[in-house]
């Protein structure tokens, strides 16, 4: 059975890289990621680390089109182990964007949601 769509923005699949660390968890350097798919509203990408469903993360992401790292705060909504992997699946929900960085995401994501589509 497929569970119906809960996200308010589609996602946009591209590999944009994302940086990413939780300090409140021990994690006080970054770590980098390639992004599965993100929308205005927030991502999804592997983590090695365990961090608990609902943990505080600071983000950075590299947009093309941005000429800096988009810095962004956000919430683990949801994780999901990979099977024997060490990797797990992420889900993160995007929080205190400011207008800016709402309007970059929301550029970026325009972008390639046409190019998506064409």
């Amino acid at each position: 059975m497929i569970e119906p769509e809960r996200r308010r923005t589609p996602r946009i699949k591209k590999g944009f890289l994302i940086k990413y660390r939780c300090p409140a968890h021990g994690t006080p350097g970054w770590e980098m990621s390639p992004l599965t798919d993100f929308s205005p509203g927030g991502a999804r990408f592997l983590i090695e680390e365990d961090f608990p469903v609902g943990a505080a993360l600071e983000l950075q992401m590299v947009l093309p089109m941005s000429e800096s790292d988009v810095l962004l705060r956000g919430r683990l909504a949801w994780k999901r182990d990979r099977g024997r992997s060490t990797l797990r699946e992420i889900g993160v929900e995007f929080t205190d964007v400011s207008p800016e960085v709402q309007q970059q995401l929301v550029h970026a994501a325009s972008f390639f949601a046409k190019a998506q589509d064409a």
